[in-house]
């Protein structure tokens, strides 16, 4: 009697095919993006782990990403958002150099 009749084996995922469907839908998205969307939408199982596959790709440079209050919002390099990140930008906005103040 066979015990695997019953058994469903699970697709192993590569890294590198969730790193190309974080791409392709940051690709689509207009807007930035929180982790529990691109989670969602790129079927990984683990917040966790699309957390880090998107860290990954902003290290490489393929993506933007800011860290907000609560998380992280990620967008595709090309489509800059709509707000300002960052004190040195900020204060470029502002006329000013950073470390002025």
């Amino acid at each position: 009697m066979s015990y695997c009749k019953g058994v469903i084996k699970l697709k192993k995922v590569s890294k590198d095919e969730y790193k190309k469907a974080i791409l392709r839908f940051l690709a689509k998205s207009h807007e930035p993006t929180d982790v529990e969307k691109i989670r969602v939408r790129c079927k990984i199982g683990n917040w966790q782990t699309a957390l880090k596959h998107c860290l990954e790709l902003l290290y490489d440079e393929k993506i933007r990403g800011a860290k907000t209050s609560k998380s992280w919002v990620f967008w595709k390099r090309k489509c800059e958002p709509s707000f300002k990140t960052g004190q040195a930008e900020l204060d470029e906005s502002l006329g000013g150099e950073a470390g002025d103040r």
